[in-house]
């Protein structure tokens, strides 16, 4: 795998910032509220930084997918003729879609943070997961 391509590619903290909230709680159940506030300040600061920065990774990932697609056009002429996604096995985020899955899918311009289950219902990605190579 394309080592630019693995470091953008990265898992998601929620459950980190879930475990953090809960941290924030019990110091506040346990009338630290000093400690309790400071907690909130460093998880809402860490959060915000969180998604600033997954927001980049995800235009990077998009400009690396549309210049491999542009590389591709460029030796082949032209778009492929199919509907194409790229979709993050992890959780079934839509990373890449081309023209042709777009005007299917009715896809409009921005699909950050649009799961795959939510363009097509019954689609999953377990069988990619599970190292298979054809939809069941």
């Amino acid at each position: 795998m394309n080592k630019k391509l693995g470091r953008l590619l990265q898992p998601s903290f929620g459950m980190y910032f879930m475990l953090m909230a809960g941290f924030v709680l019990a110091a506040a159940l346990m009338q630290y509220y000093v400690l309790a506030a400071i907690e909130a300040l460093l998880t809402m600061t860490m959060y915000a930084v969180y998604v600033i920065l997954k927001n980049k990774r995800q235009k990077e990932i998009q400009a690396y997918l549309n210049s491999t697609m542009h590389s591709i056009d460029s030796v082949g002429g032209a778009e492929p003729p199919f509907p194409m996604v790229a979709v993050r096995i992890g959780d079934g985020g839509m990373v890449f879609a081309n023209d042709s899955f777009s005007q299917i899918a009715n896809l409009k311009e921005s699909m950050v943070e649009r799961k795959i289950s939510e363009v097509l219902p019954n689609f999953t990605v377990d069988w990619l997961a599970a190292g298979k190579s054809e939809y069941p």
